[in-house]
């Protein structure tokens, strides 16, 4: 698979080179041209076509390729757009065992979309180091009916490698383990590793991998969940791989991220959208009987007395922008806090002044980034937003000696935000992601609320008259990278 990949990459690094000697200066002008008419009639935000325009007129042919390759990947192709369609008709057909809806018209302050779903009652831990792996291994052992795993990266490793010896063997006990991967995040996942997981009887596929496809990597598949028997549920920043718990040694990169353990109904959102995505990924639909869609929804008993839960997903096989537009109402609708955790900063221009214009109406607003980079053209790209946020009051914290890949949000006393979802670029308009927002639990809210004061704790507070002051060639630095911010 890497191999495959690596002669993919490299075809298009020749293309780059030799293209312009076979297509001629009067090719090439054309060729540009006609990218800047295609990005101008398309239905995008200012901010991001000018982006692309500028790329485009530094850069005229590298831009007009990367644009063709990505820029218009952005875009809704068929395929998605038929999945949506399969999707919304599924989550019409199930709705009953999958969501409450009058749980949603009774809520103030949620953002509204055919793909949120809404349940109540559910019992929600959040979860770092070792506890997740503990408490997962835990869930797995006990599984009786299935297990569903969807997962943006995995690594075989010491840490990983209990948990696949688990799997292979509740396979060949008759448990129903099926594994959904992205392509990309799984390079470095050996066939012999794969083939190991198959033959004891795990279904193993890739997302958006059918045949006849193109070898997508531009929609990478982001989302990241783990459902037992339908009424246990992971969902957050995790991916599979040690680096989860350790870090990276050799670049002394120390990690922190977060996985939320669910149990209750709100499971089946998660449930529902691991089915969605194998259907589109195999042509083979699990819910094609009542018998299986009862195996799959289980009927639930409420665990706890408080919270609602709305489970939300994004990607070119959504109508809307569904997460940006809930993170805008989230901190327009704030009153007192707005605390966010991200590894990459990012934002679309109307977050950044919903933000702003947060802090200047006096709501505490704090951002907590990584303190060292894990990709330091992206790094360099977010930094690039410090200044103006710290100049209207945004407070900005680096953790010390740590990579942050935790996506947490936290709204005043009531409502908490966690998934997949990074804050940038990709994860808002590209990549196939997934969150679930949990209002009016206090007991989960006050749980976060520490974990946020432990990381204040560990992190050190930008100033901005220091940070103004930082050294010419880094402004340099992020000026230029900033340019390229839709790619990121």
């Amino acid at each position: 698979m890497f191999q495959v990949y690596a002669l993919y990459i490299l075809f298009l690094l020749l293309a780059l080179v030799f293209l312009p000697i076979i297509m001629g200066l009067t090719f090439q002008i054309a060729f540009v041209v006609l990218a800047l008419l295609y990005l101008a009639f398309t239905r995008r935000t200012i901010l991001d076509k000018f982006s692309w325009f500028i790329m485009i007129l530094i850069l005229p042919f590298f831009g007009a390729f990367i644009f063709a390759l990505i820029g218009t990947t952005q875009l809704k192709s068929r395929v998605f757009s038929r999945k949506m369609m399969a999707d919304k008709r599924y989550r019409l057909q199930y709705k009953d065992q999958i969501t409450n809806e009058m749980i949603g018209h009774n809520l103030l302050g949620h953002f509204s979309t055919g793909a949120a779903l809404f349940s109540e009652g559910n019992q929600i831990k959040c979860m770092v180091g070792m506890d997740v792996y503990n408490a997962l291994l835990e869930d797995i052992k006990r599984a009786k009916s299935s297990i569903h795993i969807e997962m943006y990266i995995t690594r075989l490793d010491e840490v990983t490698l209990p948990l696949f010896d688990i799997l292979k063997k509740k396979a060949r006990s008759g448990v129903d383990v099926r594994f959904l991967g992205d392509i990309v995040g799984h390079l470095f996942l050996r066939d012999s590793e794969i083939e190991a997981l198959i033959d004891s009887g795990v279904e193993f596929t890739f997302f958006n991998q059918r045949k006849g496809r193109y070898l997508d990597h531009f929609h990478v598949n982001h989302r990241k969940a783990i459902i037992i028997d339908g009424s246990i549920g992971y969902c957050g920043g995790y991916n599979l791989g040690r680096e989860y718990i350790y870090g990276y040694e050799k670049k002394k990169l120390q990690w922190f991220d977060a996985m939320f353990r669910i149990e209750g109904s709100g499971v089946s959102g998660l449930q529902m959208t691991f089915l969605l995505d194998w259907c589109f990924s195999t042509s083979y639909i699990l819910l094609d009987s009542k018998k299986m869609a009862l195996a799959f929804f289980p009927k639930v008993p409420i665990k706890v007395e408080n919270g609602i839960t709305q489970m939300l997903v994004e990607g070119p096989d959504c109508e809307k922008t569904a997460l940006k537009e809930l993170l805008r109402k989230l901190i327009v609708r704030a009153k007192k806090r707005i605390y966010i955790t991200t590894p990459y900063l990012i934002p679309t221009e109307d977050i950044m002044a919903d933000l702003k214009l947060a802090a200047h109406l006096g709501i505490d607003v704090r951002i907590i980034i990584p303190g060292v980079p894990d990709k330091k053209m992206v790094y360099r790209c977010s930094e690039s937003y410090i200044e103006s946020f710290l100049e209207a009051g945004v407070k900005i914290y680096k953790m010390d000696g740590y990579f942050v890949h935790s996506k947490l949000y936290l709204f005043d006393d009531d409502i908490s935000v966690f998934g997949t979802m990074n804050l940038d670029m990709r994860s808002l308009f590209l990549n196939f992601e997934q969150a679930i927002v949990q209002y009016q639990d206090k007991q989960l809210n006050i749980e976060i609320s520490a974990l946020f004061e432990s990381l204040f704790d560990r992190s050190t507070q930008l100033v901005y008259n220091n940070w103004k002051n930082r050294p010419w060639h880094q402004k340099f630095q992020e000026i230029l990278l900033r340019i390229f911010a839709p790619l990121f």
